[in-house]
């Protein structure tokens, strides 16, 4: 009689405890694939960096937050280029400002 009564929540409570599991195993193999990009990552933005040896004249180096949905550098007419290189806008990050001298970057990631 007992059986009766306890034995439905205890398969439902069996059924729970798999789905559980099964719930565990994926998020530690999401967990793997994340740390995995986040090498992947460091990987290729070390290799990141800009190195100008000798500076003459008035020169400003900025770092230029390009969007994925802003038209890519390359297919920009020289005219065009030209002005959204020397455009200053909030996410422009400057970098180097000066007449004379070196300047060497590496990108860190955040």
């Amino acid at each position: 009689r007992l059986s009766n009564v306890v034995g439905p929540a205890l398969r439902s409570l069996s059924q729970l405890v798999e789905a559980v599991k099964e719930l565990v195993a994926e998020s530690e193999g999401m967990g793997v694939e994340i740390e995995e990009a986040r090498s992947a990552r460091e990987a290729s933005c070390s290799e990141l960096a800009c190195m100008v040896d000798r500076v003459e004249g008035e020169t400003r180096i900025n770092a230029l937050l390009v969007k994925l949905a802003d038209t890519p550098l390359s297919s920009l007419p020289g005219k065009d280029l030209k002005r959204r290189l020397r455009k200053t806008d909030p996410a422009a990050k400057k970098l180097f400002s000066g007449s004379a001298g070196s300047f060497s970057w590496a990108y860190q990631t955040p």
